[in-house]
């Protein structure tokens, strides 16, 4: 692939040369007719020429160039010999604002393009629409064409070349879309399922040039790409991304990590963040710099030095993902008697931010297996409403699952709804969990969502706890449920847990994600053994059994 970098670089230095011959420079008006042309016809073929000349031309010098890790990534995108790309940079290395620049250069200088933008929320797509925008508006002279349409949605130019925004979740709407170039942003958060099932069919009928860049996250799809040699890698860990470094005042010099006997400069900022046993690593004859930094060392190992550590930062590994999706029964929508049911509800709240109200139903097998085979989410439906629901799946004389046990999350809007279900529809097997109350159950010393959690671990890293694999669950449900099993495994594989070095871990979704499914399906796993009709397994987890999530 370098070989066609330095190709496409020698025929522009050529072009340039032969456009300065064009004319005799005898006039003004020649030097400067050769002078458009050069620029017309450079904007054409060279990205950062036209992103450094159109696009930036409104920023101050400093700041208009690209740096060397975004001129890489620009030149991979813009190369038509390329067509799978993928781009692993630090956090705040400008990235997102290359792909911008991409995508204005793209639709500005080629007719009929259909560029999508995927992001793992549609806001974050419309950031990256919001900076093309900008880059538009403050330079609309300067552009080939007219500016049809602008919104945090869509640009759309006279040449009818378009840029879209779409969500890369497993719920959004975007079967039917076919895009020339496909871009997924923060692709380390957009499912394997999305990404293989609902986006690469977009590009079929166009042989879609395919473009990812995130940060290392889980061991999905986007890892895949940095093993695969079929796909054009772009790498640059914080120590190789000007941006970082660029504006320090004063310039931080530290010995150069790899070679000592020399000085480099080094962003002050991510210096900062730095956790000190890396610091270690880094200097080990410069004990000055051994200063505390801001970050754990999974997040610092991720998001600056480009690591795929398993499970960092994340409540469960890719392994045990895997074994909790590897059960070997259908889902079901009703209980067979004689065997034994459990369940969790998870109230969505009072404002709920577009949270759910998850129901799990668990079935403890004879081999001693939790197994979720039924669950569903409630949504914009009143509080009455979801109490009649549950008392016709759980109870009356001829209940959907007749269970042993029901526990529920107390919290907040939670307690006035369980108190309703068991007074007015007598199912007394329902207790309400509140989860920042002390462990009333095993003197654990946690409070109840850490306990519950810490119990759920233990069971799936013992292969206890399980979902139907995905084709048990696809071949025993209709096709309109398929996409519910991945946002079942989306929330456990998005949840985060911070060792704080306190007993109580940080366990919760992402800011703006939801956790409603593994609330839900900790409760039905805690039920099991400490609801009021326990199963023939209602023991206790020993300490031994918690030290792995206790630290």
């Amino acid at each position: 692939m370098s070989n066609n970098l330095e190709t496409i670089k020698n025929n522009q230095l050529a072009l340039k040369n032969k456009l300065s011959n064009m004319t005799n420079g005898n006039t003004l008006n020649d030097r400067l007719l050769s002078d458009v042309i050069f620029d017309k016809i450079m904007y054409k073929v060279d990205a950062q020429y036209y992103c450094e000349n159109v696009l930036r031309a409104h920023l101050p010098e400093n700041r208009r160039h690209l740096h060397e890790n975004q001129s890489v990534l620009l030149k991979a995108v813009a190369n038509p010999y390329i067509r799978r790309i993928s781009s692993l940079q630090s956090r705040q290395a400008g990235k997102t604002e290359t792909i911008a620049s991409f995508s204005g250069y793209l639709c500005d200088n080629y007719s009929n393009m259909k560029i999508g933008i995927f992001t793992p929320r549609i806001q974050q797509a419309e950031i990256s629409i919001g900076r093309v925008s900008v880059f538009y508006q403050m330079n609309e002279e300067r552009l080939n064409n007219e500016i049809v349409k602008c919104n945090k949605g869509v640009i759309q130019l006279s040449n009818n070349s378009t840029i879209t925004a779409y969500s890369g979740a497993d719920t959004s709407n975007i079967e039917g879309v076919t895009c020339d170039v496909i871009i997924l942003d923060e692709a380390q958060k957009i499912s394997d399922y999305t990404w293989s099932e609902r986006i690469v069919p977009m590009g079929g009928a166009t042989n879609a040039k395919l473009i990812k860049i995130g940060t290392p996250k889980f061991r999905n799809h986007f890892y895949d790409t940095f093993q695969n040699k079929s796909w054009f890698n772009v790498k640059r860990d914080w120590t190789q991304c000007a941006q970082l470094y660029a504006l320090d005042n004063p310039p931080l010099y530290l010995p150069d990590h790899e070679n000592p006997s020399q000085m480099r400069q080094y962003s002050r900022y991510v210096f900062n963040l730095m956790p000190k046993a890396l610091k270690k690593e880094y200097w080990p004859n410069n004990p000055e710099t051994w200063t505390d930094g801001d970050m754990s060392i999974e997040d610092f190992k991720t998001q600056y030095m480009l690591e795929f550590v398993d499970g960092a930062g994340t409540f469960l590994t890719s392994v045990e993902i895997e074994s909790m999706t590897s059960g070997d029964f259908p889902w079901i929508v009703s209980g067979i008697p004689g065997e034994r049911y459990y369940a969790g509800i998870d109230f969505a709240g009072a404002s709920s931010d577009g949270d759910f109200t998850h129901i799990t139903v668990i079935r403890l097998a004879p081999n001693g297996e939790y197994q979720k085979v039924y669950a569903e989410e409630l949504s914009d439906m009143s509080y009455p409403d979801q109490v009649r629901h549950i008392a016709r799946l759980f109870g009356g004389p001829s209940p959907r699952f007749k269970c042993r046990s029901i526990f529920a999350d107390q919290t907040g809007c939670g307690a006035p709804i369980i108190q309703m279900i068991q007074q007015e529809y007598g199912i007394k097997q329902l207790q309400g969990i509140v989860f920042n109350a002390a462990d009333r159950f095993t003197n654990s010393g946690m409070n109840m969502k850490n306990i519950m959690y810490a119990e759920a671990k233990t069971l799936i890293s013992q292969g206890r706890f399980k979902y139907p694999s995905k084709e048990m669950y696809m071949n025993s449900t209709p096709p309109d449920q398929h996409s519910f099993y991945h946002k079942m495994m989306e929330e456990w594989s998005d949840l985060e847990f911070e060792a704080n070095g306190y007993l109580n871990k940080r366990i919760a979704a992402p800011i703006g994600e939801h956790d409603d499914c593994p609330s839900a399906d900790v409760l039905a796993c805690f039920a099991v053994k400490h609801g009021n009709n326990r199963g023939f397994n209602g023991i206790r987890p020993s300490k031994g059994r918690m030290s792995s999530f206790l630290g």
